[in-house]
């Protein structure tokens, strides 16, 4: 892919089924990315489309961590109301690896793997046991 963004945001909106004309269907949905510093915290939002038959999707919901990696493009919308144009960034994600999701208490990590306890003196360990 000559030009793509990568990113890690938050899912702003449930993604929504589309069809084109033509049948095909595609979701659309909304991924807040944090651009600004501690100082001045900014979100960009960006309108991101993936095929319907994506893994990932039946998965995706308003407030999903995720790491989406896709083809960029700028539209320029103008309001029906007659205000003025502006350009909004559009991706058409070609990668989607979810992260996290809003409502998990406990990160998948935490819950797949107990945490290791280490010997203690005392415990039977000699510097035998010790592989270097």
């Amino acid at each position: 892919m000559l030009h793509e963004i990568i990113s890690i945001g938050y899912v702003g909106r449930d993604p929504e089924l589309r069809s084109t004309q033509n049948g095909k269907s595609f979701y659309t949905f909304s991924l807040g990315v944090s651009v600004g510093t501690k100082d001045k915290p900014k979100t960009e939002w960006l309108s991101i489309t993936a095929n319907h038959d994506h893994p990932a999707m039946p998965y995706v919901k308003k407030g999903t961590k995720m790491f989406l990696r896709g083809k960029p493009s700028t539209d320029v919308v103008k309001p029906k109301n007659g205000g003025e144009p502006y350009a909004t960034q559009k991706v058409w994600a070609n990668t989607i690896e979810l992260l996290s999701s809003k409502n998990d208490t406990k990160s998948q990590a935490e819950s797949m793997y107990e945490p290791m306890s280490m010997p203690t003196a005392g415990s039977g360990l000699q510097s035998d046991d010790i592989p270097f």
